[in-house]
């Protein structure tokens, strides 16, 4: 059942990925992304403001954390600076999520989600900082924590989408 909600859920996510890629694409043609140059001396352009997502992130990540922060990156960065760093630390998840819920719409369901994500990347922190260190001493121990944790993070965001 788990290969089979990941790959449904895979195959659901694209049609957001897709979106993403195409209005990055008409950032990117109107000049919209543009973000500075490049500070090793080259003066390059760069162009992340119209990168959205990162696919690879989302898909490889190993806590449900950094598959947020790569899925709608710009969202992610307004939540960030305008509710998280401004509210209290003890509430700052929670009203993150609330926050996005209450963007989402007023339907019920949305903030069962959505506090259920926070809910569950409050569980995950702690997790994290209470059993990585018992793991990051040996290589393959290390490597064993970032399957399981990355098959437990993916089960979580595809249960929550």
């Amino acid at each position: 059942k788990y290969f089979w909600l990941t790959f449904y859920c895979f195959y659901f996510r694209q049609k957001f990925y897709f979106a993403w890629a195409i209005s990055g694409l008409a950032m990117l043609i109107s000049g919209f992304g543009f973000s500075g140059f490049t500070s090793d001396g080259t003066l390059e352009p760069e162009y992340k403001n119209a990168i959205n997502i990162r696919f690879f992130g989302i898909e490889l990540g190993t806590n449900t954390k950094v598959m947020l922060d790569n899925w709608n990156i710009g969202t992610t960065r307004w939540l960030r600076e305008c509710v998280y760093d401004r509210a209290p630390k003890r509430f700052a998840v929670v009203a993150v999520f609330f926050a996005s819920a209450f963007w989402h719409g007023f339907y019920p369901v949305y903030y069962v989600c959505f506090l259920s994500a926070a809910l569950l990347t409050m569980t995950g922190r702690l997790c994290r900082a209470r059993l990585r260190p018992c793991f990051i001493d040996s290589y393959w121990y290390h490597r064993l924590y970032d399957i399981a944790t990355h098959m437990a993070a993916m089960f979580v965001f595809n249960y929550l989408a």
